[in-house]
């Protein structure tokens, strides 16, 4: 399992990022902070400074005061942020596969994109501005994430206020490949972003429409507004988002929840392609992210951070998302080569908690050689299995995402 070596980055880029570290004489040792620093970081939710002095000492066996580590911090913060953008590339590069389109089908990645929000601490309100919500915090972050169905992969990550809106990222628009399915919730809804998948990236796409959106239908005497949930009983439709036949045509349907709940479904799948039935099952699909939005809230632990102000904040959140980065790659390799080995599936959430207990050193996993116990990372594996007899939600869902590569669901 040599798939860990594949997120190492050169030493070099360590110096070019914090050139301005080295030029100046330091007390602390930045490869020792930087390593420490990942090591609380994995370890607990709450960093205190006081502690951090004190496995300093343990590790150097020199004194610091807490006032230098909060300096230090100011100096490094804007480089450890770095040091993740470039861990996240390397994470992205290594996460492509090649699909076999014999038994994917047509599409050759299916994308999910959403958003969750994180609470912080109220001092980060003017950085990190939010409206409030249901624990009613002032502040938050909001990150964007674009999951691979077919790579178990983040290949798109993006952070930014809880105030922002889900239609201003886009960013995912950019990065798709040809041919690939978008699956996106109603916040993202932007005629837009549709467009451009449409358009310019020859892909495909499933969003959910708002219950208020006007819809545009053609008849006899030009296009007329109707009721959205006039879908409900033709089932499916074309129709326009613009009062103007030169827009983009569309394919609407209705998909229904447990509770028997409508919700609208847009695509430019065409009848040809897939059914509604079809296309509602996809759509479903969706909710896996949810299963990583929590793995992500489990290890991140936001809302447990001191309110030390932003260079603390920054600098513990980017070193709990590197971690978060290796232990996705390492869930993605894992889950498949599990499943192939024991036929059974990976619980994400169960894994995140429990890959603590490999104790790797994530600065030399990232700089240099890592060395960890192949026995104790398969024990981990096999004790965050889904439990059989539960057959759970998420279980479910796992299991029709593999059922959805077998080709005799499109036949």
């Amino acid at each position: 399992m040599d798939f860990l070596s594949k997120l190492k980055l050169n030493e070099q880029l360590l110096q070019k990022i914090f050139t301005h570290y080295f030029q100046r004489s330091r007390k602390i040792d930045l490869y020792t902070f930087l390593e420490l620093l990942l090591e609380m970081c994995e370890n607990q939710g709450e960093i205190d400074l006081e502690q951090i002095a004190l496995k300093f000492y343990e590790k150097t066996g020199q004194t610091i005061s807490k006032q230098a580590i909060f300096k230090k911090m100011n100096c490094v913060f804007e480089g450890i942020k770095k040091l993740f953008e470039a861990l996240l590339k390397q994470y992205f590069k290594h996460s492509q596969i090649d699909i076999n389109h014999e038994k994917f089908g047509f599409f050759n990645d299916m994308i999910i994109q959403d958003s969750t929000v994180l609470s912080l601490p109220k001092r980060l309100k003017d950085k990190f501005p939010h409206l409030g919500g249901s624990k009613n915090s002032e502040a938050a972050i909001k990150i964007h994430v674009a999951y691979s169905l077919v790579s178990h992969a983040v290949v798109a990550f993006e952070i930014g206020a809880g105030i922002e809106h889900d239609s201003k990222f886009s960013f995912l628009t950019n990065n798709i490949k040809e041919n690939s399915l978008i699956i996106r919730d109603l916040a993202y809804l932007s005629k837009k972003n549709l467009e451009q998948i449409d358009t310019h990236q020859s892909s495909f796409f499933i969003s959910r429409l708002k219950h208020n959106q006007k819809i545009y239908v053609t008849t006899s005497k030009g296009l007329k507004e109707i009721s959205i949930k006039n879908i409900s009983k033709t089932k499916e439709m074309y129709c326009h988002l613009e009062n103007d036949e030169n827009s983009p045509l569309y394919r609407c349907c209705v998909t229904y929840d447990d509770q028997s709940k409508p919700h609208y479904l847009i695509s430019n799948l065409d009848f040809e392609s897939l059914s509604s039935k079809q296309i509602s099952f996809l759509y479903r699909l969706r909710w896996q992210i949810e299963l990583l939005f929590k793995a992500i809230k489990q290890s991140l632990c936001l809302d447990q951070l001191k309110n030390k102000g932003f260079a603390y904040f920054q600098c513990i959140l980017y070193a709990k998302l590197i971690i978060m980065i290796v232990r996705l790659h390492s869930y993605a390799n894992l889950k498949m080569i599990m499943y192939l080995k024991y036929k059974r599936f990976l619980s994400i959430q169960s894994f995140f908690k429990r890959f603590i207990f490999l104790k790797i050193n994530y600065f030399d996993l990232i700089f240099g050689e890592v060395f960890f116990d192949e026995n104790m990372l398969e024990m981990i594996c096999k004790i965050s299995f889904f439990d059989k007899s539960k057959k759970s939600h998420e279980d479910l869902l796992l299991q029709e995402d593999l059922i959805l590569l077998d080709s005799r669901y499109y036949q």
